[in-house]
């Protein structure tokens, strides 16, 4: 046999085995695609009309040989007006085994992007880009990897939206894996009485990573950060108002073991600003674990509900209280506050007894525990700062020397009232206060307190409040 005789046979067989291929992995790509679509419309039905999200219609899969066509409309509902957006998309899925928009090897890749209709023209900002424009692949492990690349000035009611950004995923087939989220600028004008004044949300560099494994277990991790937070607006005096968050950064990450769950949860901001004026930074570390997984599901679903119902359903209060008689363990290491003065630190470490709203029903508050220990620490250069800062933003007219001495004044008062109690102590640079449960007493910087005590306390601070001396 010649060899051109045989290279062209083995052309052939390449060629009908590429366009069986093709033609099965096309068929695949529809019953996935539909497998998709149904499960966004699963999932719009078990969220409130307040997340806007509605469905999916007019879903059209055109197969061809080597490619097909994919149209449907994604459905938005405003929750204020009751007004629903219609975003259609389309585009083309390519059959695999290897793709001919990419040459990859895969089952199929495709490619989608939102099309122009009265209510999305005008979220086009050139002819070039595309608000919503989306690429993906599946693998024959089926797992979708993508990338959704996003870029529009949108008017929703009376609030004006534009964003820019990119959202990468690594999927499997149930929507569970990696999503990575990066938006370089995001802006919300709202209409005030002036139209010259609007209030404005700016948001840069705002970042976004989860990764959630499985459906079955809490495991995961949650990570945002926005590198600048800035609301412009008019305060009630119809004064020019200006609040800046820094740096901020929020992380959650849940493991669960059996039928536990833990949860660790850092908060952090560089530097709160208030009509640029300097107030603190923020540093919230805190852990909750020994959480039952059940319940919490169960909760987490009755919470939900909760924005379309005034009351927790009886659902999702037994999950609660089951939550809470299974000794949840919280942790706070620390909450603190800080200033270029120095810092306030809250440590806190507090556990329950088993069923402990039985143990409630007793009447012993220190029954209720069988962890309780504390810790704050005041610097006194921080707390002067903290409260001159306060001073000055609510009066304009206050100097900073003025205000300074009246957070001395404050400070003299308040504190050195609670140190000659036994309360706090005090040191040269800071007041400090602990607390720690050990033998059915509470000791409060150095002095035992029994149930009684404890109880005494809460009645004067209970009549206090309600007097409104606090």
């Amino acid at each position: 046999m010649k060899k051109s005789t045989l290279a062209i046979g083995m052309l052939v067989a390449l060629g009908a085995l590429w366009s069986g291929g093709a033609w099965y992995t096309g068929k695949v790509a529809e019953e996935n695609y539909v497998f998709y679509l149904q499960q966004i419309n699963r999932s719009a039905t078990s969220v409130s009309i307040e997340h806007g999200l509605s469905k999916v219609e007019n879903v059209k899969f055109e197969r061809g040989f080597f490619s097909s066509t994919l149209s449907y409309d994604l459905l938005l509902t405003s929750p204020k007006d009751n007004i629903t957006y219609r975003l259609p998309m389309a585009g083309k899925i390519y059959h695999g085994p290897i793709t001919l928009n990419n040459f990859s090897v895969a089952m199929f890749s495709a490619d989608l992007a939102l099309q122009k209709n009265e209510q999305t023209a005008l979220w086009f900002t050139d002819d070039k880009s595309n608000p919503l424009a989306l690429t993906l692949a599946m693998a024959y492990n089926q797992q979708v990897k993508g990338e959704l690349n996003s870029s529009a000035k949108v008017n929703l009611d009376a609030e004006q939206l534009q964003w820019t950004g990119n959202v990468q995923f690594d999927l499997d087939k149930k929507g569970f894996g990696k999503t990575v989220g990066n938006f370089p600028s995001v802006t919300i004008r709202k209409e005030t009485e002036d139209p010259a004044r609007p209030n404005t949300i700016l948001l840069k560099n705002v970042k976004v990573n989860v990764e959630r494994p499985s459906a079955d277990l809490f495991n995961g991790q949650y990570q945002v950060s926005i590198a600048d937070f800035a609301l412009n607006g008019i305060d009630k005096k119809g004064q020019d108002y200006r609040l800046q968050l820094d740096d901020i950064s929020l992380s959650l990450n849940l493991k669960q073991e059996q039928n536990w769950v833990n949860s660790d949860f850092v908060y952090q901001m560089a530097d709160v600003k208030e009509n640029n004026r300097s107030v603190a930074g923020l540093q919230w570390n805190m852990k909750l674990n020994h959480l039952d997984a059940n319940a919490l599901r169960l909760f987490l679903q009755g919470a939900d509900k909760l924005n379309r119902q005034n009351n927790l359903s009886v659902e999702g209060i037994n999950a609660l209280e089951k939550l809470l008689n299974n000794q949840p363990h919280l942790q706070l290491s620390p909450l603190g506050l800080t200033n270029s003065k120095g810092n306030a630190t809250l440590n806190l470490d507090v556990g329950v007894v088993q069923n402990v709203l039985n143990a409630g029903q007793q009447g012993k508050i220190l029954d209720l525990f069988n962890t309780l220990t504390g810790e704050l620490n005041l610097d006194k250069a921080f707390l002067k700062e903290f409260i001159a800062t306060s001073l000055m933003a609510s009066d304009n007219s206050l100097s900073q020397a003025d205000a300074e001495q009246n957070a001395q004044n404050i400070l003299d008062k308040k504190l050195k009232s609670l140190v000659s109690q036994g309360l706090f102590k005090e040191t040269d640079d800071k007041y400090t206060l602990t607390f720690n449960l050990d033998n059915d007493k509470l000791n409060v910087t150095g002095k035992d307190y029994s149930e009684q005590d404890i109880q005494a306390w809460l009645f004067i601070l209970a009549m206090m409040i309600y007097a409104g001396g606090v």
